[in-house]
């Protein structure tokens, strides 16, 4: 028997259920021995298929791969009855958009005086020692431990018909059934759509909106006012007097995915068409579009509020910007993840898949200058610095000094200070070592001088750290930062605020399984935020957008297709 097939609209063979003769008359019950069988014709199609020529399906065949086809069969009690599991060779066919047909035979042996299987549940590319549960009820709640099994994708039954109960088998009929395999060749196949668990997301630039700096592929030019750019690096634009940055697109990954996903896509049939903002259930195409992932309003569910505590997340990983490594204009999977509006309403940036873009500012001659971001301005670092000092000095909060001669001293400058990392991007200011120096620093008292204590020091170090203590500063360190771009799903709905509660719409924001979203960068006008360490995860603040513009136009064309277009 061959593995790894594709699959794109199969059609496969079952022979089953071994039975002498049928005895079932009305009461769906069939006799069986262990010398009889009988054969049912199963077509399996992908559900994106039925749409080949409509343009708002995609498809490929790595994608498709196909190793082993796994039949879960369920009595109309929805207790289980028997699996099968045989996938043999089959043949390129052209016709109708099928790309593949299987041509394989399952034998299910021993099944005596049972009633014959209503439903079927399929399963492509199962995880790896995987068990059935014994009621279609206990099913729905299986964890699949991913979405892929080993380098396939682990496929299921489509969840799509409305009001049907239950929405995740294919139902057979007592018809479906024949007892030679030439009848069952030549009976209408048993139609089985099953989908993927996994979501694409594809993450460009517009190139006819933004167009990079000649010679510079990937990076585009930014004007902003910098505080402190004299330094010969950094260039200015004559006519507008803004400083001429370069920002360049370094990569790209997924923040805030889920580390697992129900086997078996989890709706609610009550869900209305009003509430989700769009017509979330698709019986002529076999799909639904809205989906509950397996961290759905959970109770236990908790959210990060900065690096530290990401590690503690049980049910969503976040990533480092030094992850952030995929190419622009590739595309990355990921499991679903979607919630309720009043957890992303509360949680709008860390219960919500993201995209990290990476990115890093570079003068014309591309070396990359620290800067820092404080209460709204732009800053070389050592124009923060200095900025901070002077500041203190104003407020007679900073009584440091370098000696130049027995009657000249000098207020300490940049040079006697360094940006601290405090996480999240966000810095304070200290005295760095040269500072530290005993005698190296002195101070005015009655207008003597004498060196700075150690005590001196300690109280410096306390009124540095409280300048940021309420008004943050992010620091891009080598120029590094990241754009954080939520990823929209299919529900265009207004974000409404009352009394400064934002309630965000259900389906508003979401990956479901299934679904390709293209995200298309169309303008940049303004910097992302910081990054300090590109080593430590990355957890987007609720109010980053106050730092940076994402505006989404989604339109869906669809695996399922969602596009999305963003400004920087």
């Amino acid at each position: 028997m061959k593995t790894n097939k594709i699959l794109f609209g199969l059609a496969a063979c079952i022979a089953m259920l071994a039975c002498s003769e049928d005895k079932a008359g009305d009461s769906g019950r069939i006799d069986l021995d262990e010398e009889g069988q009988a054969y049912l014709k199963v077509n399996i199609s992908d559900a994106g298929s039925t749409r080949a020529t409509g343009g708002d399906f995609e498809y490929s065949k790595t994608e498709n791969t196909v190793a082993t086809a796994d039949f879960y069969f369920y009595d109309d009690a929805e207790v289980f009855v028997a699996k099968a599991n045989v996938w043999a060779e089959g043949k390129e066919n052209t016709d109708q958009g099928i790309e593949y047909m299987g041509n394989s035979v399952v034998v299910l042996k021993g099944l005596k005086n049972q009633s014959y299987p209503k439903y079927m549940v399929t399963v492509l590319n199962a995880p790896d020692k995987f068990e059935p549960k014994n009621t279609l009820k206990e099913m729905k709640e299986v964890l699949a431990g991913g979405y892929k099994s080993g380098n396939n994708f682990i496929m299921t039954t489509t969840s799509y018909e409305k009001g049907k109960t239950p929405y995740c088998v294919t139902e057979i009929a007592k018809e479906n059934f024949k007892k030679e395999p030439l009848d069952a060749e030549d009976t209408n196949p048993v139609n089985v759509y099953v989908e993927r668990l996994a979501a694409k997301v594809t993450l460009k630039v517009d190139e006819n909106a933004l167009t990079p700096v000649e010679g510079k592929t990937g990076v585009y030019e930014l004007k902003l006012t910098v505080a402190g750019e004299d330094n010969g690096e950094l260039e200015k634009d004559p006519t507008t007097g803004a400083t001429i940055l370069y920002v360049k697109f370094l990569g790209w990954g997924l923040n805030a995915t889920t580390k697992d996903s129900y086997l078996l896509k989890k709706i609610d049939t009550n869900w209305k068409d009003t509430e989700l903002g769009f017509t979330w259930n698709d019986p002529t195409f076999k799909r639904s579009y809205w989906g509950m992932s397996y961290n759905y309003a959970k109770a236990d569910a908790t959210f990060p509020e900065n690096a530290t505590e990401a590690a503690d997340s049980k049910y969503l990983s976040y990533i480092t910007a030094a992850q952030a490594s995929n190419a622009m204009g590739s595309f990355a999977y990921c499991a679903e993840n979607t919630n309720s509006s009043d957890v992303v309403s509360a949680h709008s940036r860390t219960a919500v898949t993201s995209i990290l873009l990476k990115a890093q500012i570079t003068d014309k001659n591309d070396k990359t200058p620290n800067l820092v971001v404080y209460n709204g301005a732009l800053f070389t670092e050592s124009a923060y610095l200095d900025y901070v000092l002077n500041t203190l000095k104003n407020a007679d909060k900073l009584n440091a000094y370098t000696k130049d001669s027995d009657t000249q001293y000098t207020q300490i400058k940049a040079e006697y200070a360094e940006l601290v990392n405090d996480g999240n991007g966000e810095v304070h200011v200290a005295l760095n070592a040269k500072a530290d120096v005993e005698g190296a620093l002195y101070k005015s008292v009655n207008g003597n001088w004498e060196t700075l204590t150690a005590q001196d020091i300690e109280d410096i170090e306390d009124e540095l750290a409280a300048f940021n203590a309420t008004n943050k500063a992010i620091a891009y360190i080598n120029g590094l930062m990241y754009y954080n771009i939520p990823i929209e799903h299919m529900n265009n709905s207004e974000i409404t605020e009352v009394d400064g509660k934002k309630t965000i719409p259900v389906a508003k924001y979401g990956i479901v399984r299934n679904h390709h979203y293209l995200v298309n960068i169309n303008s940049l006008v303004r910097l992302g935020k910081g990054i300090y360490d590109p080593n430590e995860v990355i957890v987007p603040g609720d109010n980053d957008d106050e730092l940076y513009y994402v505006g989404a136009d989604v339109n869906i064309l669809a695996w399922k297709i969602v596009n999305q277009n963003v400004g920087l």
